[in-house]
């Protein structure tokens, strides 16, 4: 700890936000001892490094902006309104969070609603698009039901707005049985119909409907459908590995000799726990970025026709981490048996929806942007 905890109020910056103080000054201004919280534990030492105690990092909003010349969210107060409790008190206090085992809550979905919005068409999507450009991207997230009476196929489209940085569901569809072939021409002609940027589908249960999405097939009719290609719709394999949460799948051919498709491998636990963060996170007014009460959620659910999105509700609630007890109160003899963080396989929609995230995040708008022609000169 500091010897002087307003050590703060004796830092001094410039135009650009840099210290003016000189060494001897940010010697004394710094000067301070370790203190020991559990003095009893003699085997091992470890030390707590909460943001607060740096100083290249703003208290405040006001601080951010007019001492440091830099962008207001990377303060700790911009942290503390906007970020969800677990991931302030891990990132930025560098404490341990005790975790619920729902850790969305109601509360969080309902602010996530929007009583004056509904579902958009294909055709308004795409007069969206015409209107802002790239401002927008549409982004698809398929998860491929392993069959009636498991689970069902959903299909999820989300529009991210780059600017206001909030991400609009504006369709999401829940499909009845169908033939493989069928539901391939239903999605491909989907994402047409809407013009999606990019967009990510299970690989588990869709392996074999996949490449029908990409290059196109023929229905339960042998009627001929075309594809939307292998870079506007992705395959995507969950693992079981936090410590290497991203993987590129490099073998061209399986262990019978097909050839197989290129496919995002990601771990299964780290994309859930960043949609759990993702719903509880919120963006700023853009005319009144300091007020707290204007703030929105980053997800926009659309809720005038409730029936619509209604069952998200319990989906996304629905959300348990697997790891945890029902009764978190209950003593572990040995609590490294624990250790590892894992959840429950969520609903069919909220996949869908994860893997519209995924999709955003895997989205390279310059693999898009085709280069002018230009004429060569001859050299004489």
């Amino acid at each position: 700890m500091y010897d002087d905890p307003d050590w703060r109020d004796y830092l001094r910056y410039d135009a650009f936000g840099h210290f003016t103080n000189d060494k001897e000054e940010l010697a004394k201004i710094l000067a301070g001892k370790w203190v020991a919280t559990n003095p009893t534990n003699t085997m091992y030492r470890g030390y707590h490094f909460p943001q607060r105690m740096f100083p290249h990092i703003p208290l405040t909003i006001d601080d951010a902006v007019n001492k440091y010349r830099v962008q207001p969210e990377l303060s700790i107060e911009y942290q503390e309104k906007h970020y969800p409790n677990s991931m302030f008190m891990s990132h930025c206090e560098g404490m341990f969070y005790k975790a619920e085992r729902r850790p969305i809550t109601p509360e969080m979905v309902e602010k996530c609603y929007m009583n004056y919005m509904k579902l958009l068409s294909g055709q308004e999507v795409r007069d969206l698009k015409a209107i802002y450009g790239n401002e927008i991207v549409v982004l698809g997230g398929v998860d491929f039901g392993s069959g009636p009476a498991a689970s069902k196929t959903v299909i999820s489209v989300i529009i991210y707005w780059r600017k206001g940085n909030r991400y609009q569901l504006v369709w999401i569809d829940p499909r009845p049985a169908e033939h493989a072939m069928d539901q391939a021409r239903y999605i491909a002609d989907l994402f047409k119909d809407y013009d999606v940027d990019i967009a990510v589908g299970d690989w588990g249960y869709g392996q074999d409907k996949i490449p029908l999405i990409q290059d196109g097939g023929r229905d339960s009719n042998d009627n001929k459908f075309l594809g939307v290609g292998a870079h506007t719709f992705i395959g995507c394999q969950t693992l079981g590995n936090e410590v290497k949460q991203n993987a590129e799948y490099t073998d061209k051919w399986d262990e019978e000799g097909n050839e197989q498709k290129q496919r995002l491998m990601i771990d299964k636990t780290t994309i859930i726990q960043n949609f759990v963060d993702f719903i509880g996170m919120k963006v700023s007014h853009p005319l009144y970025p300091y007020e707290e009460s204007l703030s929105q959620p980053m997800f926009i659910i659309p809720h005038q026709l409730d029936w619509q999105t209604d069952f998200l509700m319990d989906d996304l609630t629905s959300i348990t981490r697997k790891d945890l007890e029902d009764v978190q109160e209950v003593k572990v003899e040995d609590p490294r048996q624990k250790a590892m963080k894992t959840y429950n396989h969520p609903a069919d929609s909220v996949m869908s929806i994860i893997y519209c995230i995924v999709a955003h995040q895997n989205f390279n708008p310059s693999a898009y942007v085709i280069s002018p022609i230009t004429r060569k000169l001859r050299h004489r």
